[in-house]
């Protein structure tokens, strides 16, 4: 697993590629991973795509000017994401799960209480062509429904654990706490395989 710190410094960052095409658009995917919090009365993000801008930056390495792509923020998670086109966000905001998606009208929110306190926990977020959930430690918890019928798609870069590479001022909801499993499958999961996922144990490969 990776700990991220809850600050600017920890976050991965998966580059846009094609290959992710088929979790953001508004057909069949599952993104399946286990969080570990370290502070459930703060909002974290977990997992991020939103909308991006290039921007010229100087890299004192090579000591030349480039160019690169920057998640822009959204606010605080939970809030009203319907005028931008954004992907996928899943954050957690106290101990409540919560996963949105927009295809710049309209706007998908969905969330699902947890009941852990300091423990691993098992989260799958998945979409088929009739709805979207999320599962809680193998079982199907809160709300649930379709995505916006255009497609989500865009060429931002994928964060796990923060909404942005811009500095501390604008960057307000990093995640503290671990991570570890993330996976993401471009088909719709089975209640078997969900179940098998959250199994914790080394037969069935999860967490392992």
């Amino acid at each position: 697993s990776g700990f991220f710190t809850g600050s600017e410094s920890g976050y991965v960052q998966l580059r846009d590629d094609e290959i992710y095409e088929g979790t953001q658009k508004c057909d069949a995917w599952t993104f399946s991973f286990w969080i570990k919090p370290k502070d459930l009365t703060s909002s974290g993000v977990i997992l991020s795509k939103y909308g991006n801008r290039r921007e010229i930056y100087y890299d004192n390495r090579d000591k030349m000017q480039k160019i690169r792509n920057i998640n822009l923020p959204v606010g605080t998670p939970g809030g009203d994401i319907s005028k931008l086109r954004m992907p996928l966000h899943i954050s957690l905001i106290n101990d409540e799960l919560h996963f949105q998606a927009s295809d710049g009208l309209n706007q998908l929110h969905i969330s699902a209480s947890t009941s852990y306190r300091g423990e691993w926990a098992h989260v799958a977020v998945q979409n088929s062509s009739s709805i979207c959930q999320i599962y809680i430690n193998g079982h199907a918890s809160g709300t649930s429904g379709s995505l916006p019928s255009d497609s989500t798609l865009n060429d931002a870069n994928i964060l796990i654990g923060t909404d942005s590479l811009l500095d501390d001022s604008q960057q307000t909801n990093p995640y503290n706490g671990n991570i570890a499993e993330l996976r993401m499958y471009n088909y719709t999961a089975t209640q078997t395989h969900i179940t098998s996922l959250a199994g914790n144990n080394f037969y069935t490969g999860s967490i392992y």
